[in-house]
C-alpha cells in the first residue's frame, strides 16, 4: 500500500492547482482500491464513501478504513473519520435496516441520510441520464437534493469557522 501511495501524487498536485477556482471538486472512484482510489483518497480533504445498506458492503468498508489508515499515516491533515452515505436503502427489509444502523454506529456522527433504492434511479443509469433529467420528482430526485442541502450546510459551517473544506467523492 505505502508504494501506491508514494507512487504518484500527481493527481493531488493537480487538484491542488484548482482549489482557489472551485468549492468542490468530486472524484467518483470505483469501489475498488486501486490506484485511482488510493490517489483519490490521499488528494481528498474529505472522503464520502457510499455505502450499500447490504451487509457484504460493511466489510469492503473495512478495507477502506485500512486504505484510510495508511494514507492517513502519512498525511496527518487527512480526516480520521470520513462521511458515509448510505445508498440503495430498502427501509422495508429488516436487513437494509439493520446495517443503517451498523453504518451510523461506526460513521456517527458523519452519517448522510441514505440514498433509498428506487427503479428510478436504475433507469436513469440504463438511460445515461441524472435522475434530476430523468425523472427530477421522483423519490430518488428528493433524496439527492437533500443529500446536496446536507453538503452545502457542512460546507458552510466549515467555511463559518475558517476551515479549508474541498470535497472529493472517493
Amino acid at each position: 500500500m505505502s508504494a501506491l501511495i508514494e507512487k504518484d501524487h500527481r493527481l493531488r498536485k493537480s487538484i491542488n492547482k484548482l482549489r482557489k477556482s472551485y468549492d468542490f471538486v468530486i472524484i467518483d472512484c470505483p469501489p475498488s482500491l486501486a490506484t485511482l482510489s488510493v490517489n483519490a483518497f490521499f488528494a481528498a480533504d474529505d472522503v464520502i464513501i457510499a455505502v450499500q445498506t447490504q451487509p457484504m458492503a460493511l466489510e469492503a468498508v473495512s478495507m477502506i478504513d485500512e486504505t484510510l489508515y495508511e494514507v492517513y499515516s502519512s498525511r496527518p491533515d487527512f480526516p480520521i473519520v470520513p462521511y458515509a452515505l448510505p445508498t440503495m436503502h430498502d427501509k422495508l427489509t429488516t436487513i437494509s435496516s439493520t446495517v443503517l444502523e451498523a453504518i451510523n454506529r461506526k460513521f456517527n456522527p458523519n452519517v448522510f441520510s441514505p440514498i433509498h433504492s428506487n427503479v428510478k434511479l436504475k433507469e436513469a443509469s440504463g438511460y445515461g441520464k441524472h435522475i434530476l433529467e430523468y425523472d427530477p420528482l421522483c423519490a430518488g430526485a428528493t433524496d439527492y437534493r437533500r443529500l446536496a442541502k446536507e453538503v452545502m450546510a457542512i460546507y458552510e459551517r466549515e467555511k463559518e469557522e475558517g476551515r479549508r473544506y474541498i470535497i472529493r467523492n472517493s
